[in-house]
């Protein structure tokens, strides 16, 4: 009936997966009345906003990514990455399939990674970045200097050949 309240709806983080470090779900509850008359409507907006999983291939570390990487959460993805610097990563390749945005504070992540890695040499690339990503990467001129390759096997290709090959 008219004017009373939609459900409570609360904020909450899913479970995380078996496997996968961080998760960020934020709830965003809207009512809405379209007319004077109408009964309201209660829309509930969900975004996982990043989650990371580590995994080892064949000699490369792998990051894989899923959902937006921001503002947010790119303190957590810092935090992960500088974990690989630290332990002095020889290469490292994050799978970008399932990340959906990226906004300038991921940006320089990715860019604090790759000189964080350069005084021990450490090799660093990108496979599965959509067409959407990829656009910012070009955009800013960043596909310069953070590498992306068209699969696992070509980037497990450059990066693991020998100097000079």
């Amino acid at each position: 009936p008219r004017g009373s309240s939609p459900p409570e709806l609360a904020l909450f983080n899913d479970a995380l997966a078996p496997g996968w470090g961080q998760q960020v779900g934020v709830a965003t509850v809207f009512t809405v009345e379209d007319s004077p008359s109408a009964l309201p409507r209660t829309l509930l907006a969900l975004t996982v906003r990043m989650q990371t999983r580590e995994q080892h291939d064949n000699g490369i570390d792998v990051l894989v990514i899923e959902g937006e990487i921001d503002l947010a959460c790119s303190p957590e993805l810092r935090e992960t990455l500088h974990a690989f610097a630290k332990k002095k990563t020889a290469v490292l390749v994050l799978d970008f399939n399932g990340v959906e945005y990226v906004d300038s504070s991921g940006l320089a992540t990715l860019v604090e990674y790759v000189r964080l890695a350069q005084p021990f040499a450490g090799k660093f690339g990108m496979v599965g970045v959509s067409a959407r990503v990829r656009t910012i990467f070009d955009l800013v001129r960043l596909t310069e200097f953070l590498p992306i390759y068209p699969s696992m096997a070509e980037a497990r290709a450059a990066l693991l050949a020998p100097p000079g090959a």
